[in-house]
């Protein structure tokens, strides 16, 4: 076999070997990114829960103020009761009342509700972040690991390109 043709051939493989190192350099950068991408969308996960456990606090903040000034509004109504003079008057205080009861009630259902979905939303976001603890160890490690593979590809890389240049 003619010794140009053999360099060549020799040169052809060294050039299909930087090719797929190159694309592999490519690859493992976009890899990292991927992990990283993956960690900041488990950390926004958190983040949503918090915040809905922060608005679910202030709602429920809310409607105890709310139920505070209800019991008031009944205390009021309940008082007036005694001051009546018709039958009248007397029939539409025991309405309005029967109404700040209905209302209280109401209040008290939602802050029952809202109560539970607190709970629901601490548990959610323990959950939460224990999974992003995890994934963070898990995203730190596969980070190094693929960090190492590119610093290897990247001095394979080198290595071959000098080995090509060499024979060139």
């Amino acid at each position: 076999m003619d010794p140009q043709l053999q360099t060549l051939i020799e040169l052809q493989g060294y050039d299909a070997r930087i090719a797929a190192l190159e694309a592999e350099a490519v690859r493992l950068p976009k890899q990292i990114e991927s992990l990283q991408a993956s960690l900041a969308d488990a950390k926004r996960q958190v983040e949503t829960i918090k915040g809905r456990v922060d608005a679910t606090r202030k709602e429920l903040r809310g409607k105890e103020k709310d139920l505070e000034v209800i019991s008031a509004k009944r205390a009021k109504l309940e008082a007036r009761l005694y001051e009546v003079k018709t039958n009248k008057e007397y029939s539409a205080a025991l309405l309005e009342i029967e109404e700040s009861k209905q209302e209280k009630a109401k209040t008290e259902e939602e802050i029952l509700a809202l109560m539970e979905l607190s709970e629901r939303l601490g548990v959610e976001i323990r959950e939460a972040e224990k999974r992003f603890k995890t994934r963070e160890e898990q995203s730190r490690q596969d980070e190094a690991v693929v960090r190492k593979k590119l610093e290897a590809v990247e001095q394979e890389l080198a290595g071959v390109r000098g080995e090509r240049n060499g024979r060139a």
